[in-house]
C-alpha cells in the first residue's frame, strides 16, 4: 500500500516505462511515486490550492499534465537520468 495522501485519491497513472506512478487527490496534492524504491511518495508536485481531479503522462513519459478544481491545468516536466 502506498502512503502519503490524507484524503481520497481520484486517479492514478503509470509512466510508459512502468517505473513511476502519479496520483491525484482530494487533499490538494499530486504525488509522484518511484515504484521500485518503496511505498513513500518520491515528490509532491507543487502548484495546487484545491483538489486535483485528473492527470496523465505524455506518450514519451517525459512530462505529465493535471487538472484541478480551479480549472487551470498544470504541466510538469519529469526528467529521468539513469
Amino acid at each position: 500500500m502506498l502512503t502519503g495522501h490524507v484524503e481520497a485519491v481520484y486517479q492514478v497513472a503509470w509512466s510508459s516505462d512502468g517505473r513511476y506512478l502519479v496520483s491525484a487527490s482530494k487533499d490538494s496534492t499530486a504525488k509522484l511515486w518511484e515504484v521500485p524504491s518503496g511505498k513513500r511518495a518520491k515528490e509532491t508536485l507543487p502548484g495546487h490550492e484545491d483538489e486535483v481531479y485528473a492527470l496523465d503522462w505524455s506518450p514519451n513519459g517525459a512530462s505529465l499534465a493535471n487538472d484541478n478544481s480551479e480549472w487551470n491545468g498544470i504541466m510538469y516536466f519529469i526528467c529521468n537520468s539513469d
